[in-house]
């Protein structure tokens, strides 16, 4: 199991995965997704999706379809624990550097992001 990505505040997993395998799991799923001739806003949001801070902060111009994917995204890796059932990290420090930014973005408030994952959270089989 790879250490750090998860529990790390400045190493990204991606990072880590490029040091171990020189590559990772964002470039293999984009070439996965372009082999089944998927659409490019989806291969896109999956090359992505550990790049957010400069999407998200509007840095440069992105495509709205794999923006809204990712937005999803982030949300439910956020909602479901990720960083605890997957990294065993306490908290979940690639959220945190977006989530302002991801709020403004869906136009949520910090209320309507407590209530959206109690709901989800609530629906969740234990």
């Amino acid at each position: 199991m790879l250490k750090g990505g998860y529990s790390e505040t400045k190493r990204k997993v991606t990072d880590i995965e490029n040091a171990s395998f020189e590559t990772n799991h964002s470039v293999v799923g984009y070439y996965v997704a372009k082999a089944w001739h998927l659409p490019e806003y989806l291969c896109q949001g999956i090359a992505d999706h550990h790049k957010t801070e400069p999407i998200f902060s509007e840095q440069f111009a992105y495509n709205p379809k794999s923006k809204n994917l990712l937005a999803v995204l982030k949300l439910a890796e956020n909602t479901c624990l990720s960083n605890k059932h997957l990294g065993h990290a306490a908290e979940h420090h690639e959220f945190c550097r977006i989530k302002n930014d991801l709020l403004i973005y869906l136009g949520l408030s910090e209320y309507d992001l407590e209530d959206i994952q109690s709901t989800v959270r609530d629906m969740q089989i234990h």
